[in-house]
């Protein structure tokens, strides 16, 4: 179910980071985006079928199961992240003067932000799929 949520808020976020791009950004970010996704949907039902989840889920399973999705995580978290910093540099770079290094600092900031958000929800999932408790 897990995995349902993560896809759903992938979608979300980059759908919103391509507000106002052109259409050619739209067409290259999006393709890559919805291929990320769609794979990730699809590899992690083809291991829960593998491992046995559907019929009996167990720690065993749950393990497989999170292997895929950490990793999968990290790699759309920095697609998420590129993606945002390519479109608030690109953003800074039509500006002048101090507006465009507060767009750069403010940017630089906020991505450090979003590495320790992320680190916390890596945290939150390797709890949920490996269950460090006895």
């Amino acid at each position: 179910m897990m995995d349902y949520v993560i896809a759903a808020i992938f979608t979300l976020v980059i759908g919103g980071l391509l507000v106002r791009t052109t259409k050619k950004e739209f067409k290259i970010i999006g393709s890559i985006a919805l291929v990320l996704d769609l794979l990730f949907i699809a590899i992690t039902q083809v291991v829960k079928f593998q491992t046995g989840h559907f019929f009996n889920p167990s720690s065993e399973t749950f393990e497989a199961v999170g292997g895929w999705v950490l990793s999968f995580f990290m790699l759309l978290s920095l697609y998420i992240l590129f993606v945002m910093n390519y479109r608030w540099i690109k953003a800074a770079l039509t500006k002048k003067g101090w507006v465009k290094g507060f767009l750069i600092a403010l940017d630089v900031l906020v991505s450090i932000i979003l590495i320790l958000v992320g680190s916390f929800l890596l945290f939150i999932l390797g709890v949920l799929y490996f269950g460090f408790a006895p």
